[in-house]
C-alpha cells in the first residue's frame, strides 16, 4: 500500500522516492520535520478538544476569544515539550512562524458557529450536535481498493456531503497548483469518499501565506490518474537501478538526500 505522500513525491523527484522505499535511506532529521509534528500534534489535539469547546457555548460566550485562547495556550504547550534546541531553533521565533496557520483555523471554526448560533439560536451540547458543517483535521483514511492511505488536513463535513482540504504553507504557482499538490488532493478525495460515505464533488487546495483556496474537481479520470501514477511507481520501484538525477537544481539543493543522491 502507498501513501499520499508517496505519490506526490514521485512527482516530485522519483529517484528521491527510489532512495526511500527501496535503498531506505532514512529521512535525516530537519527543522521541516520537526516543525511537521508540532502541526499534527496542534491538529490532533484541536480535533479531541472541538466538542467540548463547542459545548461549553453560552449566549454570553465571546466565541472567537475563545478558540483563540485555547489554541494560544495549546501551541505554547506543544513548543514547550519539542526539542527545539536540537536545531537551535528559539521558542518564540516557532511560535511566530506557526501560529498564523492556527489562529487562521480559530478563526474558521469560531466564524462557522457564530454563523449557526445565529441563525438557530441553540447552544450548549445540543449546538454541538446540530452544528453543521463541522471541520475535522488530519484525518487517517485508507483504500484496499485504490492501494492507497493517507492524511487529509482538514475535512468539511455537512450531513450528505464533505469538501477536503489540503493546506500548503509554500507559495503558490501563479495559476491552479503543482503537479504533487493536485495528485495528493484527488488521492484525499478518493479516499474520502470511499471510507465516509459523503459526496465529494471537489477539494481546495488552500495555500496560508496568501489566505486563497484553489478548487480541484473530482471527475470520471480522476481515479484513473491515480491508478496510473500507482503503477508508474510499481514499476520504478522494481527497476534495478535509480532513475537518473533531476536536471533542477532548485529541487536538488532543497532536498535532504541531495548528498545520499548524488554519492550513489
Amino acid at each position: 500500500m502507498f501513501s499520499v505522500t508517496d505519490l506526490s513525491t514521485y512527482l516530485y523527484c522519483p529517484r528521491k522516492l527510489y532512495l526511500q522505499q527501496v535503498l531506505e535511506f532514512p529521512e535525516p532529521p530537519s527543522e521541516i520535520l520537526l516543525l511537521g509534528s508540532i502541526n499534527h500534534a496542534m491538529f490532533d489535539k484541536i480535533n479531541k478538544l472541538d466538542e467540548s469547546i463547542v459545548s461549553s457555548i453560552t449566549e454570553s460566550t465571546n466565541i472567537k476569544e475563545l478558540y483563540s485562547k485555547t489554541y494560544f495556550t495549546l501551541l505554547k504547550s506543544i513548543l514547550k515539550e519539542s526539542n527545539l534546541k536540537e536545531f537551535s531553533l528559539k521558542s518564540l521565533d516557532v511560535f511566530h512562524d506557526i501560529w498564523p496557520r492556527f489562529q487562521e483555523e480559530a478563526e474558521l471554526r469560531a466564524g462557522n458557529v457564530l454563523s449557526f448560533i445565529q441563525k438557530n439560536n441553540i447552544y450548549g451540547k445540543e449546538l454541538w450536535e446540530k452544528l453543521t458543517p463541522k471541520y475535522l483535521t488530519e484525518i487517517k483514511l485508507y483504500s484496499e481498493r485504490l492501494e492507497l492511505k493517507g492524511i487529509i488536513d482538514r475535512l468539511e463535513l455537512t450531513e450528505g456531503s464533505l469538501i477536503p482540504y489540503e493546506l500548503k504553507t509554500g507559495t503558490p504557482p501563479r495559476d491552479g497548483v503543482w503537479p504533487g499538490q493536485k495528485i495528493q488532493l484527488i488521492s484525499y478525495m478518493l479516499l474520502a469518499k470511499e471510507n465516509m460515505g459523503k459526496t465529494v464533488t471537489h477539494g481546495f487546495i488552500h495555500f496560508i501565506k496568501t489566505n486563497e483556496n484553489r478548487k480541484i474537481i473530482l471527475n470520471p479520470f480522476s481515479e484513473i490518474e491515480v491508478r496510473n501514477t500507482i503503477t508508474e511507481i510499481k514499476e520504478i520501484l522494481n527497476a534495478d537501478n535509480p532513475p537518473g538525477i533531476l536536471e533542477n537544481k532548485n529541487k536538488c539543493n532543497a532536498c535532504s538526500l541531495r548528498e545520499e543522491c548524488y554519492n550513489l
